[in-house]
């Protein structure tokens, strides 16, 4: 990393983080995402006990992703693991229910999962990898679904704000994986087709 980068880094990052993290106002969205809580959606995000990040945490050095200096080729390291090796599981599957929002830690261990717990594991890794919070969102919503696309279906992914070229990324482990690398960079999250 060049010594201008190194230097600039860090206050660049904070302008950011204060745009970004400011941009929209602020809605807590309480959501029953696991039987009997009802929570802020974020606070899915800080289950995991420090016994259960420390684990995680290791096996991101043992990964190196701490390592590797350019955000944007962290964030495809992460995306690339989570497709390559956690399976593709609904909840009615393995949780014999319609909705249930594991924790990062259950989706790490288990290697198992469906799309919002691919994209919290996502962004757990990424966070522990050294990944600012602005960079990172997590998206819910609809979409067209990759079987039928004249159906749509209730889908969660990241969304990644690029180092490189300043604007958002989907960052999809499942449905939409491959589009996910080859737009990486090239088109912009909401302008994809």
């Amino acid at each position: 990393m060049s010594l201008f980068l190194k230097t600039f880094r860090p206050i660049r990052d904070k302008f950011l983080a204060d745009f970004w993290n400011n941009k929209w106002s602020e809605t807590t969205v309480i959501y029953r995402a696991r039987p009997g809580w009802d929570a802020p959606i974020n606070d899915i995000l800080n289950l995991d006990t420090g016994f259960e990040e420390a684990e995680m945490l290791e096996y991101v050095y043992d990964m190196d992703w701490d390592k590797i200096d350019d955000p944007d080729e962290k964030v495809k390291a992460i995306l690339e693991w989570v497709h390559n090796n956690i399976t593709y599981r609904g909840d009615f599957v393995t949780r014999k229910m319609a909705e249930y929002w594991q924790k990062a830690y259950e989706t790490f261990k288990t290697r198992e999962g469906d799309c919002e717990d691919g994209a919290i594991l996502i962004y757990k890794l990424a966070r522990l990898a050294g990944m600012p919070t602005f960079r990172l969102k997590i998206c819910a919503g609809d979409v067209a679904n990759p079987k039928d696309i004249d159906k749509v279906v209730g889908h969660a992914y990241i969304i990644y704000l690029s180092e490189k070229v300043n604007f958002w990324n989907t960052v999809d482990w499942c449905y939409y994986f491959n589009q996910s690398l080859m737009s990486f960079n090239f088109i912009p999250h909401g302008e994809q087709k």
